[in-house]
């Protein structure tokens, strides 16, 4: 088990920053995300993809109310109405505010045919949970050697477990249970579904279905609704920016450490520590940052 303070200079060192032959493009991520339902599940997602690295980040969403939120406060995002019309793209992001129907499930089955680096985070993997096709291809993005990248609660790991016909374990990802029985059960999920996963908490556990990395982050800040899609919006960043050759789990651990380090700097207050909400936490991803690159010494 890792501290935050452990992986904070291993998340400066490889953080994306950009260089002298570096544009807007060197990095683009994609946000899927938002609906009529949960528009700010899309600010969210967005605002953290921006806050992260510097390249552009697009916005997909046909829900007209996420849209103007997000443009209204983040002009700098580029929007498109579907997928298929966001332009060049480095890394996806879907899931965070999607309704789970039938468009949405069209949505998924389109990205995991894409090249690019995907991440699946809320909505998205109930779909994936709900569709055998989806976990087929799945195993086919493996066999090509594209990333997927899975962000399950414990829920989610639950809804996952039992759509692979393994009621059996479907707790075993719950916070309640000991480390090494959560650290197991990611480690499987990982292998069953061709993936790598992140099994979010307070210790979050990363596997690429071989072995499991478990990040302690110290405290419990960032469990407060939409912290989860501010996680995603990092991830997906880290994922566009950093060099290919790097294994995609070193991306993963980066992307919890930032986040868990907000998380820490929104609660310190004159006074001393307070609550926070996920809005408060994408403040202070930018700090987080610099945080990181200081340890790393760069």
């Amino acid at each position: 088990m890792f501290t935050l303070a452990e992986c904070l200079p291993a998340a400066g060192e490889l953080w994306p920053l950009p260089g002298a032959q570096d544009n807007k493009y060197s990095g683009v991520t994609a946000v899927i995300a938002g609906s009529t339902t949960y528009p700010g599940a899309g600010v969210l997602t967005v605002r953290a993809a921006v806050a992260a690295t510097s390249p552009m980040v697009r916005l997909v969403t046909s829900a007209e109310q996420t849209r103007s939120i997000v443009i209204s406060q983040l002009p700098e995002v580029v929007p498109a109405r579907s997928a298929e019309e966001a332009g060049r793209v480095d890394a996806w992001v879907c899931g965070p505010g999607l309704e789970q129907d039938t468009p949405s499930t069209d949505v998924v089955r389109w990205l995991l045919q894409q090249p690019q680096r995907v991440v699946l985070d809320a909505s998205a993997l109930n779909i994936l949970a709900a569709e055998p096709e989806l976990r087929r291809l799945m195993q086919k993005r493996q066999e090509a050697g594209q990333v997927t990248v899975l962000t399950p609660h414990a829920g989610e790991f639950a809804r996952l477990a039992k759509a692979l016909n393994r009621p059996d374990i479907a707790e075993d990802a719950g916070t309640d249970q000991p480390t090494a029985v959560r650290e197991a059960a990611t480690v499987w999920l990982a292998e069953q579904l061709h993936a790598t996963v992140l099994l979010k908490g307070r210790e979050s556990i990363i596997s690429d279905g071989s072995r499991a990395w478990t990040v302690d982050t110290g405290s419990s800040w960032a469990a407060t609704a939409g912290s989860g899609d501010v996680l995603a919006g990092i991830l997906g960043a880290v994922l566009a920016g950093v060099d290919q050759y790097l294994p995609v789990t070193h991306s993963v651990v980066a992307a919890v450490t930032v986040h868990a380090q907000a998380a820490a700097l929104a609660a310190q207050l004159p006074e001393g520590e307070a609550p926070v909400s996920a809005s408060v936490i994408a403040d202070h991803i930018r700090p987080a940052v610099a945080t990181a690159l200081r340890a790393a010494g760069r």
